[in-house]
C-alpha cells in the first residue's frame, strides 16, 4: 500500500482526543439508552495497489466484498466499532491476483435530530474515522510488499433505524489509498426502550396545615369578608390576592402554581430525569391528598432546531409526564396537557443556562368544587 500520510497522523490525533472528550461526555449523559449491535454488509470494493516498481499492470480493479461489525452506541453522537472486511482481490495483467483483508476499529460521529432517539430511530447520517490493519496474499507467483500495514481509514455513511432496533446504512469506507469500498448493510441493535418503573417506596407527603378555627363569640354574627374567594377569611389568609380557582390550603396559600421547578429535560430528549421524576412525586402527593384538584401541564422546549420539530418535542415531553403522573395513580381525568414548542421562553435562549431553563414543564393545580 501506498505510504501513510503527514495527513493521516493528524487525523488520528484528532480521532484519540475526541474520543477522550466523549467518555467524558458519556458520563454526564447518563440518561441516554446505550445499545450493542451487530451488523453486516455487501458491495463493492475498488482496488489499486501501486505496481509502479514492477512491469505488471492492474487490469481488474472492481470486486465483490463483505463486511461484519460489532459495535455499541456511546452516546447520542458517537459509536465505536470493531470490524473486518473482504475486499476481493486485485487482478494482474499476468493473470495472478492479490487478495485483500482489513480489520479495523473506528468512531462513527452522528449527526441530525434523530441520534439520540431510542435505538437512533429515524434518518441519520455520520463520518467514520479510525485505525485499519490490511492483510495481503498472493494467487499465483505474485511478488509484493506492504508499505504500510496499519493506516487511517475514513469514511461516511446514511442511516435509517427503526424503533425495533432494526437498521439499513449505505456507506464508503476508503483504506489509506489502495482501496475503497461502497456496502449496503443491515444493523441491529440489542435492548429495548426502557418501560418507566414505579417506585417501591413513595416519597413523603406534604403535611398540610389545619385550619385555624376562629373563636366564636355568643350571641354575635360574624361576616368575614373573602377578597381573593378562596374560602378562606382575609384575617386568616396569608396569601389575600391568590388568584381564582386555584386550590389552597388552610392558610389560603396556593399548594402549587408556576414553574414545577426540576422537571426539565436534557437537550432534544423528552427522557425524564431522576430530579424531574421527584418534583413529579410531589405533585402526585398532593393530588392523592386533595381529589377535589385537577392540573395543567404546559411543556416548553429552547429555540435550538425548526419550530415544528419543537413543537412535536415538546407535546412529547407533556405525553411524558401525563405517563409518568397515570403511572403514579392518577386518574387522567384529572390531567390536562398542553404543547407550546418554542412560543413561551422564561430566559433568554443565547446561554446555556437560559436554554435549559426554557426546556421546562408548567404545572397549575386548579380546584373542581363539589
Amino acid at each position: 500500500m501506498r505510504r501513510l500520510s503527514s495527513v493521516g497522523f493528524i487525523a488520528l490525533s484528532s480521532f484519540a482526543s475526541q474520543l477522550v472528550i466523549a467518555n467524558d461526555w458519556a458520563h454526564a449523559s447518563r440518561e441516554y439508552n446505550r445499545h450493542v449491535y451487530v451488523a453486516t454488509g455487501l458491495g463493492v470494493s475498488h482496488l489499486d495497489p501501486d505496481t509502479s516498481e514492477v512491469s505488471d499492470e492492474v487490469n481488474d480493479h472492481y470486486n465483490r466484498a463483505g463486511q461484519i461489525t460489532i459495535g455499541v452506541d456511546v452516546n447520542p453522537w458517537l459509536s465505536l466499532e470493531m470490524h473486518s472486511a473482504d475486499l476481493g482481490s486485485a487482478g494482474l495483467e499476468s493473470q495472478h491476483r492479490i487478495n485483500y483483508r482489513v480489520h479495523g476499529f473506528s468512531g462513527l460521529f452522528y449527526f441530525g435530530k434523530n441520534r439520540d432517539q431510542h435505538a437512533r430511530h429515524g434518518l441519520s447520517t455520520y463520518a467514520r474515522l479510525g485505525l485499519g490493519y490490511l492483510e495481503n496474499s498472493a494467487v499465483g507467483d505474485v511478488r509484493y510488499e506492504r508499505d504500510n500495514a496499519m493506516h487511517v481509514l475514513f469514511g461516511g455513511g446514511v442511516e435509517y433505524a427503526s424503533e425495533f432496533g432494526l437498521a439499513a446504512r449505505l456507506e464508503l469506507f476508503s483504506f489509506d489509498r489502495d482501496a475503497v469500498y461502497a456496502q449496503f448493510g443491515l444493523v441491529y441493535r440489542f435492548g429495548r426502550r426502557e418501560a418507566e418503573q414505579r417506585p417501591s417506596v413513595l416519597v413523603s407527603r406534604p403535611v398540610v396545615e389545619k385550619p385555624i378555627e376562629a373563636p366564636a363569640v355568643a350571641a354575635i354574627a360574624i361576616v368575614h369578608s373573602d377578597q381573593d374567594e378562596d374560602g378562606i377569611p382575609n384575617e386568616l389568609d396569608a396569601c389575600p390576592a391568590t388568584r381564582a380557582g386555584v386550590s389552597v390550603n388552610s392558610t389560603g396559600c396556593v399548594l402549587f402554581d408556576g414553574v414545577a421547578e426540576g422537571v426539565n429535560f436534557f437537550n432534544n430528549s423528552a427522557t425524564l430525569t431522576s430530579d424531574a421524576k421527584a418534583k413529579l412525586d410531589e405533585v402526585v402527593a398532593i393530588l392523592l391528598m386533595h381529589r377535589n384538584v385537577n392540573i395543567t401541564i404546559s411543556a416548553h422546549t429552547d429555540d435550538r432546531g425548526e419550530a415544528e420539530y419543537n413543537h412535536v418535542l415538546s407535546q412529547r415531553r407533556a405525553k411524558a409526564v401525563v405517563r409518568y403522573l397515570l403511572s403514579r395513580g392518577i386518574d387522567l381525568s384529572r390531567l390536562a396537557a398542553r404543547a407550546y414548542g418554542e412560543k413561551k421562553p422564561i430566559d433568554s435562549n443565547r446561554t446555556a443556562a437560559g436554554r435549559e431553563r426554557n426546556r421546562r414543564v408548567e404545572i397549575v393545580i386548579h380546584r373542581e368544587d363539589v
